[in-house]
């Protein structure tokens, strides 16, 4: 389950809570809907930020997820609003400290230096790093005056557009590409 879960967040730069409130009806043939995030306290709720987006997969992805959220008890009485990760508790999703938990695991069983140091967030920046390497064109900057981020819309209609963002942090680092996503 959390190799699953962390392959998701490789793949598509979703948040831990994102993951965590994935359901059966947010997965299409080549999409996955992020219209929701979890809270331990207040159950779903919208994505930080309120920015619902969609993250394209792949169709082997896709059934891995689906194959992930038959093994859900609940799917028979509540297919579509089913969790793919869920918990012991199957009308709750599985607690996200288990993602890290494993992903530690797995690096320390790699041999790789201070696995501790490595979180599931990680993922997130990977993947914005990685979109804005391959997606460097200055000719598609632009600035939004509403926020104090900025905003890079890449691409054309018949390839797919990438819409990244980058924010300043609280200590001092400028440029922290923190969020990505693809729309085809």
């Amino acid at each position: 389950m959390s190799r699953l879960a962390n392959l998701l967040a490789m793949y598509t730069g979703m948040r831990a809570d994102e993951v965590q409130a994935l359901r059966v009806c947010d997965i299409h043939d080549n999409y996955i809907w992020i219209s929701h995030g979890r809270d331990d306290h207040v159950g779903l709720k919208p994505p930080k930020n309120g920015e619902e987006r969609t993250a394209p997969i792949s169709e082997e992805l896709r059934d891995a997820l689906l194959h992930m959220a038959d093994f859900n008890p609940r799917r028979s009485i509540d297919k579509e609003n089913s969790f793919v990760f869920f918990g012991k508790n199957a009308i709750k999703p599985v607690n996200q400290r288990l993602f890290n938990k494993y992903l530690n695991r797995a690096l320390e069983d790699c041999g790789y230096p201070n696995p501790e140091k490595i979180r599931f967030h990680c993922w997130r920046h990977a993947f914005c790093t990685e979109a804005k390497t391959l997606i460097n064109d200055d000719r598609y900057w632009q600035i939004n005056a509403d926020f104090p981020d900025f905003f890079m819309i890449v691409g054309s209609p018949e390839n797919g557009i990438a819409i990244l963002s980058e924010h300043n942090t609280d200590n001092g680092n400028d440029g922290v590409l923190t969020y990505g996503f693809f729309i085809n």
